[in-house]
């Protein structure tokens, strides 16, 4: 079930971090066309009002799509990576939640923030919680640029 196109790319005259920022990308570009339809639906559907500051609510959906993004985009490529070890399509899967319950966290009390004006969690306080996506972020898109060219050319 090979079609050559992972033979193709390590040929052609690219860096791999070209190959993984594709990826990434085409990951983000799907994760805001899916929020644009699911938000506004969630919003009406579950009779929620935009009572709280939209601001950080944005900005951490946002910081939580570049790092969902990201971590996907090197996790998935952990996984396709041809190997005749057993088990190795399994380990992403069992790895990414305990990866992302950072991200999910900072994003969900950001989320809770923008559609609650009675949220346990003032605007200046969603500071730290921004603070933490951007790190994340950081984190993870550094350890991909660095990790990806060793996985995708299976070092």
């Amino acid at each position: 079930q090979n079609s050559g196109v992972r033979l193709a790319l390590l040929t052609a005259p690219i860096p791999p971090q070209a190959v993984w920022l594709g990826k990434f990308l085409s990951g983000l570009a799907l994760l805001a066309l899916v929020q644009v339809v699911l938000c506004p639906a969630v919003v009406l559907l579950l009779r929620q009002s935009l009572a709280g500051p939209l601001l950080p609510a944005l900005s951490g959906l946002l910081l939580a799509d570049l790092g969902l993004a990201a971590m996907g985009a090197l996790l998935g490529a952990f996984c396709a990576a041809p190997d005749k070890r057993a088990g190795r399509g399994a380990l992403p899967a069992i790895l990414s939640l305990p990866l992302l319950i950072p991200l999910l966290l900072a994003a969900s009390r950001l989320c809770q923030l923008g559609l609650s004006a009675a949220a346990s969690l003032p605007a200046p306080e969603s500071a730290p919680w921004l603070g933490l996506l951007a790190a994340f972020d950081a984190l993870v898109i550094g350890a991909a640029l660095v990790l990806f060219p060793f996985v995708f050319r299976e070092e």
